[in-house]
């Protein structure tokens, strides 16, 4: 998906090293922070994951997991989100930074507020990694401007609290089990009722959870959905809140599915909406770039990484159509992303990439005139089907098309066709290596064809795997 693509820029690539493979690898820094704002040495913990270290270039956004001194959290995180990009189900790879705390109740917890000001030794905390944590990483390492908040318990109780400023620390924040309550009059709740209220304007990702198993458990949970009520009720359009209550879980047991799913929804909100991609999947050529630049937009607002409508991102975002199979928008957008190459002045080579999308363009079209001749087929719908499978083939696309060839064999059989038959059983034979005909030579369709002297010369040579 776009995020996927346009904002995840680090790819897995390979170095070498003579003519061995070295593969990138993974690693942990620890950095010792002199701080003026608490007058003593502060940990952290900075993970490099190998996307990043394999791409000398490319930036990546920051996740900030609290309690970092508790090794499990912070080593829970790095392995869930390389097991999620490695194994392609996420597509957003993170520099993961661990916050170690030395006094967890004062610098996570504020105390009752007044007048909405913050408690000191938690404000305390919030300057550090605003003045001394976040210039550090963000100067040290290539970062986007997008931050990460991630906690559990009074961690959770933080960074769920940090949101609730005119400029939040993060720009995202995954929440497990977060205490709302503090001095058991739902203080929290209050504050972000407040809050929102006052700041309606306030989009920050916030994906929190909580389980149902034990007193104080319940007791947290009975505020978080208390609270859940109030932005469901006030309907804080652009506050993107969800919460999610899991039964049977435990207050100990909440943060491995609350940091899972988090990391999912996170990713899911840096792809392309679905809404969105149905209303680029409907734009005529008058309204397409209309669409794309809003599509863009919508994007950067969250991600708070500049979109332009470039060929590049136009191309970046065509994949999403490729991928779930709709070659019909992808043509429209690869013609578009033709069209576009001559206005877009950050091209290096105009030519090159006008020569390139003519093939991605010939190709595209080639797979939805396919595809729908697939379907008309699949109908007994024939006629219709040869006509569109001869459109495609006269486009001139050989390389990678013997499954098209094979299907299109029952329409133009069926429509009595013999010799454009033959021709796509010549084009198997000649330029496939099929390793055999048994997935469709007893198709009984085909049996009108089985006569013809050609058909014993094709299948022989598509048996014996010998080309010519």
């Amino acid at each position: 998906m776009l995020k996927k693509i346009i904002l995840s820029t680090c790819l897995l690539t390979s170095m070498f090293n003579g003519f061995s493979q070295v593969e990138p690898q993974a690693k942990t820094i620890n950095h010792t922070i002199n701080s003026k704002i608490f007058g003593k040495e502060r940990k952290i913990d900075v993970y490099l994951p190998e996307q990043y270290v394999a791409d000398s270039t490319g930036k990546m956004i920051v996740a900030y997991v609290f309690d970092g001194q508790f090794p499990p959290y912070f080593n829970m995180t790095t392995a869930m989100n390389d097991y999620y990009t490695l194994s392609g189900t996420t597509t957003l790879p993170m520099i993961i930074v661990g916050i170690h705390t030395e006094e967890r109740w004062t610098e996570f917890t504020p105390e009752i507020m007044k007048n909405d000001t913050l408690y000191e030794p938690t404000n305390q905390l919030m300057k550090h990694l605003e003045q001394e944590v976040f210039p550090f990483i963000e100067k040290k390492y290539r970062t986007e401007k997008f931050r990460l908040g991630i906690g559990h318990s009074l961690g959770g109780t933080f960074v769920l609290y940090s949101v609730f400023k005119e400029n939040p620390l993060f720009h995202g924040i995954i929440a497990a089990s977060p205490n709302m309550v503090m001095s058991g009059d739902e203080d929290l709740v209050k504050l972000g009722k407040n809050f929102l209220q006052k700041h309606p304007e306030n989009n920050t990702f916030v994906h929190v959870e909580s389980g149902t198993e034990g007193n104080m458990e319940q007791g947290f949970t009975q505020s978080i959905q208390h609270f859940d009520s109030i932005v469901k009720h006030n309907n804080f359009a652009k506050f993107d809140w969800s919460y999610t209550k899991i039964e049977k879980g435990n207050h100990m047991t909440t943060f491995v599915p609350c940091l899972s799913n988090g990391l999912i929804a996170l990713n899911t909100k840096w792809n392309v909406s679905e809404e969105e991609r149905n209303k680029i999947k409907i734009a005529d050529s008058n309204a397409l770039e209309k669409q794309l630049t809003s599509c863009f937009q919508n994007l950067e607002n969250f991600a708070k990484i500049p979109l332009k409508l470039t060929v590049k991102n136009v191309r970046l975002l065509n994949k999403n159509f490729v991928d779930a199979g709709d070659y019909e928008t992808a043509y429209k957008l690869s013609k578009f992303a033709y069209q576009l190459c001559d206005t877009d002045n950050s091209l290096e080579d105009k030519t090159a990439t006008k020569n390139e999308l003519k093939d991605i363009i010939a190709w595209h079209h080639f797979m939805s005139l396919t595809l729908k001749a697939k379907k008309e087929s699949a109908l007994k719908n024939y006629q219709v089907a040869k006509q569109l499978y001869d459109q495609a083939f006269k486009l001139g696309v050989l390389r990678g098309t013997f499954m098209q060839r094979i299907e299109c064999l029952d329409a133009f059989a069926m429509c009595n066709d013999k010799e454009g038959a033959f021709e796509q059983l010549r084009l198997l034979a000649e330029y496939f290596q099929l390793r055999g005909s048994a997935s469709f030579v007893n198709i009984p369709n085909l049996v009108t064809l089985h006569k013809d002297k050609r058909w014993k010369k094709y299948i022989k040579i598509i048996d014996t795997n010998n080309p010519k």
